[in-house]
């Protein structure tokens, strides 16, 4: 019993102290996202008076943003289990609710604001877009390292920031074209773990 006091307590305190944490202000109180890595995280309501929150959902929630007239909650964990999602919190009259969730390819790494109002997300397994009423996967890509950057163009493009390299998607007819970009000189490779830029070979 002592032990688990402690460990809730330990939980408790890291929440509190160290865990990342969004805050979003709407016009009743507030959203709360909690980040704490494998300690987990959770995503709450508060009041605007003085009161107990409301718990929303549980899970790591790294953003919260508004999409439409909605407001969507993105999160996931990627270790030893994997998930992500995207949650579409609603407004009624006895409240908010989480009136959707859909679930990622893989953890969310990075997002960026569209010019249409939509969020496009970057995982380490697929690039995908947020609006206000759906989830849409715009491309399948192994990445070799974690996405930690993601940039939304006026013409559509999206550009990923990775470790020592770049993608950029273009649009195009048949979906996107992608093109990888790393720095004059680099000799790309990897070590299962990291991708390394070594001198090029002459």
């Amino acid at each position: 019993a002592w032990a688990t006091h402690q460990r809730h307590e330990w939980f408790v305190r890291y929440a509190r102290d160290f865990a990342r944490r969004r805050v979003m202000r709407v016009a009743d109180g507030w959203f709360v996202g909690f980040d704490g890595g494998e300690n987990g995280g959770s995503l709450w309501w508060y009041p605007r008076t003085p009161g107990p929150g409301r718990l929303m959902w549980r899970g790591n929630v790294r953003w919260i943003e508004p999409v439409g007239g909605d407001i969507v909650a993105i999160g996931g964990l990627a270790h030893g289990i994997v998930e992500g999602f995207a949650l579409w919190l609603h407004r009624t009259p006895d409240g908010w609710t989480v009136r959707h969730h859909a679930a990622l390819q893989y953890a969310p790494t990075a997002i960026a604001k569209e010019s249409g109002g939509a969020i496009a997300i970057a995982t380490m397994k697929s690039l995908e877009r947020v609006t206000a009423d759906s989830l849409t996967v715009l491309a399948h890509v192994e990445f070799p390292t974690e996405p930690t950057s993601l940039v939304a163009a006026p013409g559509g493009e999206l550009a990923l920031g990775m470790s020592v390299f770049g993608y950029v998607f273009r649009p195009g007819p048949n979906g996107y074209r992608t093109e990888i970009y790393v720095p004059p000189g680099c000799d790309l490779k990897s070590d299962g773990l990291f991708c390394r830029c070594q001198p090029a070979r002459k």
